[in-house]
């Protein structure tokens, strides 16, 4: 990492920023190793391995709806290598994967502005982009949330890196998995045992802002199979001391006590076998965008039945946008049912609308 020439122009938007919020940053110092401890993780990776046969058994017979689609089935097909290690039991060479995740071939998970091998390859485009959204960002959560920017910190797990600000280490999405975290925590204060259901997971990181600050949580990951072996595992080596169930480790979701988990990771088909009124707090971001028309509809239509109380979502708000091959759906053209859910409000999304496409939604249930 030392011989990595970095040359980025100075951001005229930096001028603007009060210097006290901003005091310095470095991409080359957040772009250091950071190997994660030496620990084993053997009886996580046979759990996650077990987990991910099950998983493709299973999607075998589920609707078509639930099989990756859109961009997602490119994305799977580009790993297919990796997931056949965890479909083999090949225990070394999935956990050698996984514990690199945010460098390599996994590593478009974690993006944003730019990939890992973008910057490593010295795009200048991207570097410049990377930077100055990531540091206007952390303004922007620094004046909403006013809190110490160690708040943001991550668990070392993946050998995480971003953009090094004011000498710590801010990866992407941590100011928006962060903010939301907490207002995910301010919708639930008067919920003792508040149970906060995902559609997309991706890695978790959201998920990790939560278990570490909001007491008594039970966090639900629906997901793809390919997506929910990284969050499990992140979650998992995060929070060893956390109670933790597994697709497959139940005999019928439904009849499961979910307050007795921190972290329950399911697949994206077992929505239409959870239990109804049972999550506080629904959420998504991005993701249903992502997907067929169709698709999201279904995903709606079970968070229409599931939640009890609120559906938080940021996706993308434009027309015509193509993403290899496939158009993105519009989030203000979501199926959602009036007489289910009225809108709190609509409003553009603090950190990843700058050009206007993404916008927020907050919903709530609308009780008969």
């Amino acid at each position: 990492m030392d011989t990595l020439k970095i040359k980025t122009k100075k951001m005229d938007f930096l001028k603007r920023f009060d210097k006290e919020n901003l005091q310095s940053v470095s991409l080359k110092d957040g772009l250091v190793d950071r190997p994660e401890a030496n620990t084993d993780k053997l009886q996580i990776m046979k759990r996650i391995s077990k987990m991910y046969q099950k998983l493709k058994a299973d999607d075998q017979s589920v609707n078509e709806l639930y099989k990756p689609g859109g961009e997602w089935d490119h994305y799977i097909a580009e790993r297919q290598f990796f997931y056949n290690d965890l479909l083999e039991g090949n225990y070394e060479e999935a956990h050698a994967i996984l514990a690199n995740f945010w460098r390599n071939i996994l590593g478009p998970i974690v993006k944003e502005y730019a990939k890992y091998e973008q910057i490593m390859n010295n795009e200048t485009e991207f570097i410049d982009r990377f930077v100055e959204r990531v540091s206007k960002n952390f303004i922007v959560w620094d004046e909403l949330v006013k809190a110490d920017i160690k708040e943001l910190r991550v668990p070392d797990i993946g050998n995480q890196w971003g953009l090094q600000i004011n000498g710590e280490l801010v990866v992407p999405k941590a100011t928006r998995y962060h903010t939301h975290a907490q207002q995910v925590k301010n919708l639930t204060t008067d919920i003792d045992s508040p149970v906060f259901a995902e559609i997309g997971g991706g890695y978790c990181g959201m998920a990790n802002y939560m278990l570490r600050d909001i007491p008594n949580l039970t966090y639900v990951d629906f997901d793809l199979p390919e997506t929910l072996v990284i969050g499990a595992y992140y979650i998992m080596s995060a929070y060893p001391e956390k109670k933790i169930l597994l697709y497959g480790e139940y005999d019928d979701i439904s009849k499961v006590n979910i307050n007795d988990y921190d972290a329950i990771f399911l697949a994206n088909f077992e929505l239409p076998n959870f239990a109804s009124n049972s999550v506080d707090v629904f959420y998504n971001s991005f993701s249903l965008s992502e997907m067929p028309k169709a698709t999201s509809s279904e995903y709606i239509s079970q968070i229409e039945k599931i939640c009890r109380k609120y559906f938080l979502h940021n996706n993308m708000d434009r027309k015509g946008v193509i993403n290899r091959g496939f158009e993105r759906t519009p989030a203000s053209e979501y199926t959602i049912d009036p007489k289910v859910f009225k809108n709190i409000y609509r409003q553009f999304d603090v950190f990843h609308g700058h050009d206007g496409d993404y916008k927020e939604f907050l919903y709530e249930k609308i009780k008969h």
